[in-house]
């Protein structure tokens, strides 16, 4: 009885849209739809031209945990194996929790290249800090 209280107190379109997201017909379709609409957005984002001599470079994502900080230290890593050392690269994070350490699986996985990301700090991406670099890369569309 009380399941039954707690869907007559929500909306009809609380009701509806709980309905389409669980029904496994509209799960199916989700992703298919989802893509198809970020290719329709995605035509409208168009990356600005590349600076002619890049000195900086910022990688940024969500939390400055794994993604960015392991893209800075492997293009260190190649920069200087190819003696293009002098290249800067940096990384930060929309929103970094300064509490946030690299996960596990991201420690593994950069080891692999010889790359530690165990001593790695978060750090906000702020005005200065994209001021300061020639070219910025986001790992994905919505950071953009």
């Amino acid at each position: 009885m009380g399941e039954a209280m707690g869907r007559q107190s929500r909306s009809f379109g609380e009701r509806a849209i709980t309905a389409l997201l669980t029904n496994p017909v509209a799960r199916s379709i989700k992703r298919p739809v989802r893509d198809l609409l970020w290719t329709i957005k995605g035509a409208s984002l168009a990356n600005p031209p590349l600076p002619t001599n890049v000195q900086s470079i910022l990688f940024v994502c969500l939390g400055n945990i794994c993604r960015s900080p392991f893209a800075e230290m492997r293009l260190a890593q190649m920069l200087a194996k190819t003696g293009e050392g002098r290249i800067l690269c940096a990384s930060a994070g929309l929103r970094p929790t300064q509490g946030a350490r690299p996960p596990d699986e991201a420690v593994i996985a950069a080891a692999r290249y010889g790359l530690s990301l165990a001593g790695h700090l978060p750090r906000p991406v702020t005005g200065e800090l994209v001021e300061s670099h020639d070219l910025i890369v986001v790992m994905e569309a919505g950071q953009l």
